[in-house]
């Protein structure tokens, strides 16, 4: 069976959450080392997702990545894959990730909302969530 990972337009808009996610790390010389684990860790959680949904009627398949005060799971694993601890817990995003940020890749498409009461704004393919 193919992987859904396959399909163009969700490997792009992974590599774009991945890219948009490392240029807001703060630590520049891991920067390349946590674009790859990102990447290692969205197609692991999209296909996840997409094993869900087939089992699932009516899920919307997505991943969503985001920082509150503290990173997420899938940030706080692709920081262990290159060496930094991460709690996840206790402001633990403070050095590594600007806080209150928010990100959703769904199909074809990757949308953020970059800052406390922002508007989803699209980067790639049309998540229609921008504006609202």
């Amino acid at each position: 069976m193919q992987k859904d990972t396959d399909n163009h337009e969700n490997r792009e808009a992974i590599l774009a959450a991945a890219e948009w996610w490392s240029k807001r790390f703060q630590i520049d010389d891991l920067r390349e080392r946590f674009k790859e684990a990102l990447i290692t860790v969205l197609v692991r959680d999209w296909e996840q997702s997409t094993l869900y949904a087939s089992t699932h009627p009516g899920y919307v398949r997505s991943v969503q990545v985001n920082v509150d005060y503290d990173p997420c799971l899938i940030l706080c694993v692709a920081l262990a894959m290159v060496g930094v601890a991460c709690p996840g817990f206790m402001f633990s995003a403070k050095g590594l990730f600007e806080g209150k940020t928010s990100s959703v890749i769904l199909e074809g498409a990757f949308a953020v909302r970059d800052g406390r009461g922002a508007p989803w704004v699209d980067v790639f393919g049309v998540s229609g969530r921008a504006g609202t």
